[in-house]
């Protein structure tokens, strides 16, 4: 009875938060940005208020994680259940939750950090769900390796702020950064502030599992269904959110720029390659959320802010019902066969390829405002090409009525987009509205381009691999479906930090 009682009370606590996330949101709709202060920390150097930020973003964030939290908790009633440790799933379930949501609605860099590293400790105790298993305890090693060297990343990061800006406020940040930029000019160029920029990108790439960070996100795969969903749907946007929140101190930094928009490049296309390889179905969508995930970096890199934050609602939701559909999934795999046919630069590929090049030129030559939303159009352009010409449709042709499904998809998907963007276009950071991307600058255009031509070649690789004929095809695909050289040297590394564990267990 106590542990029925528990969880109830659990699933009670995150339809609360469900309700206060929408009541929140329609509270921002009513009064705009909003900042509510819960403490004053005045004793303290340097002295600081604990703020709720009520904006855009935040209550977007808030109210996507309490619909996660409480659809994973639902299913996981049923899914553990029996299981000797489903109350230690549902504890750590509303720890997550309760520290995300602090996360997505701080005011502050302090409590930022502090739900950074509640989020990590707890879902590194759902990761030990089955303790007992050895690659169940590496994989969450690994996992608290690299989350410790984000922590410090983002730690410097932080440092770095108070000593340009003496505030750890984000209003006050963003509000001395614009004061400065109408003073100065460009006082995010200052060396301190541009080493900031960076180590908070590399945070966010660690956290987001990006290449070459990625190796320990397919190995988790050891934890129950309801974490890996928790996880990649909900936990992985950590990343996503903090370059998001922070792209006031961002978005005239070059070099972070550059970091962003060439790694979320190669982690797209890199992850999206292995996926192809994989025969394990979870395997496939871990590599899947690798990919989703750079592709998101990607879009914040060129500065489309706006289509990051849709992105990230977009493919959390997806990821979770892939998740907690995952039997059902390969059900389906095993009754409808589909065959790949790999056809390669054949004149439709040639095409499609020429449209998104005048896409692009056309964009950087006439609107250079708009130029990151182009580019992620042309790169749509290509994966929807790709998708349309891989598969053989079924034995029955596509009728009318899937017709009008595919198309009412698109125009829902194409509504939701422009919704977004009403609502980020309205404030965003300390400007009071979002950017429609960064002024095109040599650099920026040069960002871009490279990461076009990254993504063209993994669509050519994807061909190759779809039907590996030639020598270099089958030794590219077992390359990708080992995965090997990470992996390997990850496991190595830890057999040297915890050598005496390690060898018990392995």
């Amino acid at each position: 009875m106590k542990q029925v009682f528990f969880i109830r009370s659990i699933m009670s606590a995150l339809l609360l938060l469900l309700i206060a996330s929408i009541a929140l949101f329609a509270f921002y709709l009513q009064n705009g940005t909003s900042i509510f202060t819960y403490a004053s920390l005045q004793s303290f150097q340097p002295s600081m208020s604990l703020t709720v930020r009520v904006d855009t973003l935040s209550t977007l964030m808030f109210m996507m994680i309490s619909f996660l939290g409480l659809s994973v908790g639902h299913y996981s009633i049923r899914y553990l259940d029996g299981d000797s440790r489903q109350v230690y799933f549902f504890r750590y379930l509303l720890i997550i939750v309760l520290a995300a949501s602090m996360l997505a609605l701080s005011g502050n860099l302090v409590v930022f950090f502090l739900s950074w590293l509640g989020i990590s400790a707890a879902l590194h105790r759902l990761l030990l769900y089955h303790s007992t298993r050895p690659a169940a305890v590496r994989a969450a090693r690994k996992k608290m390796l690299l989350s410790r060297l984000g922590d410090v990343c983002l730690l410097f990061g932080i440092g770095l702020v108070y000593k340009v800006t003496q505030s750890l406020d984000f209003e006050t940040i963003f509000t001395f950064l614009g004061n400065e930029a109408q003073r100065s000019g460009t006082p995010q160029n200052n060396g301190l502030m541009t080493a900031a920029s960076v180590f908070f990108v590399l945070g966010a790439l660690i956290k987001s599992a990006q290449f070459p960070f990625h190796f320990w996100l397919p190995d988790t795969m050891e934890a129950p269904t309801p974490v890996s969903a928790l996880m990649h749907a909900g936990v992985i946007n950590a990343g996503g959110i903090l370059i998001i929140r922070l792209s006031p101190i961002l978005e005239h930094h070059v070099a972070a720029n550059l970091i962003l928009t060439v790694v979320g490049a190669l982690t797209a296309v890199y992850g999206s390659l292995v996926m192809v390889t994989q025969n394990n179905i979870k395997k496939k969508l871990a590599y899947s959320t690798i990919s989703q995930m750079g592709l998101m970096i990607f879009t914040c890199g060129v500065g489309a802010y706006s289509l990051a934050v849709f992105h990230i609602i977009a493919h959390s939701i997806y990821k979770a019902h892939a998740f907690m559909s995952t039997g059902y999934l390969v059900e389906q795999r095993i009754k409808r066969s589909f065959e790949p046919k790999a056809i390669g630069f054949a004149p439709f590929w040639g095409i499609v390829f020429a449209a998104s090049l005048l896409i692009l030129l056309g964009a950087s030559w006439r609107m250079g405002e708009f130029f990151p939303y182009c580019l992620y159009i042309s790169i749509c352009l290509l994966g929807f090409s790709q998708t349309l010409i891989n598969f053989k449709p079924p034995a029955q042709s596509l009728t009318r009525t899937s017709a009008m499904v595919i198309g009412s998809t698109l125009g829902l998907s194409l509504l939701l987009c422009l919704l977004f963007e009403l609502l980020l276009s309205m404030e965003f950071g300390h400007k009071g509205r979002i950017d429609l991307g960064m002024t095109l600058s040599p650099y920026a255009l040069l960002a871009g381009i490279l990461g076009f031509m990254i993504f063209v070649g993994g669509f050519w690789l994807s061909q190759k691999l779809l039907q590996p004929s030639s020598s270099f095809a089958q030794r590219l695909y077992m390359r990708l479906w080992n995965d090997s050289y990470f992996s390997v040297r990850s496991t190595a590394l830890l057999g040297y930090l915890w050598p005496a564990h390690y060898r018990s267990i392995r």
